[in-house]
């Protein structure tokens, strides 16, 4: 294992160079002046990191990120990798943000409004015709403990909310096949799997009559209650997703 001490450590300002998002960048946030830049085009995708400041405890945490390619940032912003002195490349230029307002941005919000009163009586009864079921409402425990060791081939089928009530709304078919409140969604109205509106309305006339966003999901209960999730809170279901929304938790 590479060992280094403050006394071995280079000096000024570093740059790092990961070719994809992972949850151990959340580390770095405890530490200043770290920023970030993402970058996205055809012809490449990946994330720079720069700071600084380099001691041992920050040394440690870049160790830790998987695949990073490390360097020094010259007054010329060109870029020697640690223990060379030949310029490999230039810092590319962009938007840096500081780590802790860009980690803002991957991770989910907290969505969950409390239930509003509808403004119509609304009435669920057995359904003769169940739906198949595309969105699950499950306590966050439940999911983190899944999601983080299902394989990413299946998570590719998700996306989550979380509140900071401590829940989760999952979308996609097939639903995980986990302990949750299964619903049938339809144009921005969820509806328990199993059950329907009595009388039969067309979802556009609940979402009229309820004065539903269209960027909205609203989930109603059994008992005609109602919760609505804007769906800017939805995030792509990826374990590293998952890590950061379960740490934020614990800040």
């Amino acid at each position: 294992m590479e060992l280094e001490s403050e006394l071995t450590l280079p000096s000024g300002t570093w740059a790092v160079r990961l070719s994809s998002f992972d949850a151990s960048i959340g580390k770095l946030r405890q530490f200043p002046g770290i920023d970030v830049l993402p970058i996205e085009s055809p012809s490449q995708n990946c994330i720079w990191i720069k700071g600084e400041t380099l001691n041992e405890r920050v040394s440690k945490a870049l160790r830790s990120l998987p695949d990073a390619q490390r360097f020094l940032v010259m007054p010329d912003n060109s870029l020697t990798s640690w223990g060379e002195t030949v310029p490999r490349a230039l810092l590319p230029e962009g938007t840096w943000l500081p780590i802790t307002e860009w980690l803002t941005l991957m991770l989910p919000t907290a969505a969950f409004a409390p239930a509003v009163q509808q403004r119509i009586p609304l009435t669920l009864v057995r359904s003769d015709t169940p739906a198949e079921a595309n969105l699950l409402k499950v306590t966050w425990s439940v999911w983190r403990d899944y999601a983080i060791h299902a394989p990413q081939i299946r998570l590719n089928q998700w996306s989550f909310a979380v509140s900071d009530q401590g829940e989760a709304v999952v979308r996609g078919t097939p639903v995980a096949p986990i302990p949750g409140i299964r619903y049938v969604e339809q144009s921005g109205i969820a509806i328990p799997s199993g059950w329907q509106l009595d009388p039969p309305i067309a979802v556009a006339s609940v979402r009229k009559a309820m004065s539903s966003d269209e960027e909205t999901i609203a989930l109603i209960s059994k008992s005609g209650a109602m919760e609505v999730i804007p769906l800017s809170a939805f995030v792509s279901a990826t374990r590293s997703a998952v890590r950061l929304t379960d740490d934020s938790f614990h800040k």
